[in-house]
């Protein structure tokens, strides 16, 4: 794991964990094998029953089954816009497409209301269980960072506050949202996303709360539109499993592959010699953080232009992205990549993007 992407995770453990003192309980941060350690602290306090996030990614959702067989395990989908009896099909029928799952859920299904916040919980009953210390690491904030890497719920809502209300940039956010420079382009809300300080049902109905004060458009529609992505690439990945992992995705579909590990470092390193490439490539080793346009083009590159397997690629994203989400991460390199849930060959002219949306070369002089 990447300095940044660890940095951002402990901001945010560390500052949930003062939350719930706050709040009279106590988060325990542990480290090893999930189900174990679960498992063992259910029994030492007297086989109570474990409640958790449903997860969707094959390997957590392989910890849940096991821990399922051992204890009362009771699984919360809190990270979904609908659940799963919401859906207007069997999660084993998604659509593999997305304009079809879309339409469907947009005329079948509502999005959840949101829980009402907890302000006090029970204390935390004995244990002898002793809570890890996160050892910091030495890493600093770069100046040109369009994000940051606090991860902590109040730093969220401030953000939402910031983008939503203060400065109202959620009405132009179809028309900024290919932009490559700055924190005002788009949301910035996916790091907050990936570590559950906040949640997309309450980013849905924070836009339902603003189009009531500012009025509705095709931006703050676009904004829920990138939600319902994320969405089904969460059913994607619970319905198909660990194909999503597999260098021939869910299609089956094997490519060739020429490219080596020398290609592929200089992919990383941004010293490809293409100018766009690597400045998008710099700025993720910079500040653990690409644009959306960025991430299309830098995976079009190396898996249609360097030949390079694109689960190399989705595997360094992984390690290095604060806002890592593992089925958003490898469908979307699946779709760039043509094994996945996209039914053309999509390659980007990557010399033709940069003339469409860095068209003064500003981008790439920043990240030189």
């Amino acid at each position: 794991m990447g300095d940044l992407r660890y940095t951002h995770l402990r901001d945010s453990a560390l500052s949930l964990q003062k939350r719930l003192h706050a709040m009279g309980s106590e988060l325990l941060i542990l480290r090893g094998d999930p189900t174990q350690i679960l498992l063992s602290l259910s029994q030492r306090l007297g086989g109570c029953p474990i409640y958790t996030s449903l997860e969707v990614a094959y390997y957590e959702r392989q910890q849940e089954i096991a821990l399922a067989k051992s204890c009362e395990l009771v699984m919360v989908n809190d990270q979904s816009l609908y659940g799963e009896d919401d859906l207007p099909f069997d999660y084993g029928d998604v659509p593999r497409v997305f304009t079809d799952f879309r339409k469907k859920v947009e005329k079948y299904s509502s999005v959840r209301s949101e829980v009402q916040e907890i302000t006090s919980l029970p204390p935390a009953p004995d244990h002898d269980y002793t809570s890890w210390e996160y050892p910091a690491r030495q890493v600093s904030q770069d100046h040109r960072s369009a994000v940051t890497l606090e991860g902590d719920e109040t730093a969220a809502w401030n953000r939402v506050q910031h983008y939503f209300y203060d400065t109202q940039a959620l009405s132009v956010y179809k028309k900024t949202r290919n932009a490559l420079i700055g924190s005002m382009y788009s949301s910035k809300l996916s790091p907050y996303l990936a570590v559950g300080s906040l949640s997309a049902v309450s980013i849905y109905h924070e836009i339902k709360r603003y189009e009531k004060q500012h009025g509705s458009n095709e931006s703050t529609y676009w904004l829920f539109f990138e939600l319902l992505w994320r969405e089904f690439f969460r059913w994607v990945a619970r319905r198909y499993g660990a194909k999503i992992f597999h260098i021939s995705g869910i299609m089956d579909r094997y490519r060739e592959y020429s490219g080596g590990r020398k290609e592929f470092q200089k992919w990383i390193d941004g010293k490809t010699g293409d100018a766009f490439v690597d400045a998008n490539m710099r700025e993720l080793a910079a500040t653990g953080f690409m644009s959306n346009r960025g991430r299309q083009n830098v995976a079009s590159y190396l898996v249609h232009h360097m030949r390079v397997p694109w689960t190399w690629g989705a595997r360094y994203f992984e390690s290095q992205l604060i806002d890592y989400d593992a089925s958003s991460n490898w469908c979307n390199w699946m779709y760039q990549s043509g094994v996945g849930n996209d039914p053309r060959d999509r390659v980007f002219n990557t010399k033709r993007q940069a003339e469409m949306y860095d068209k003064d070369g500003s981008y790439r002089d920043l990240w030189s």
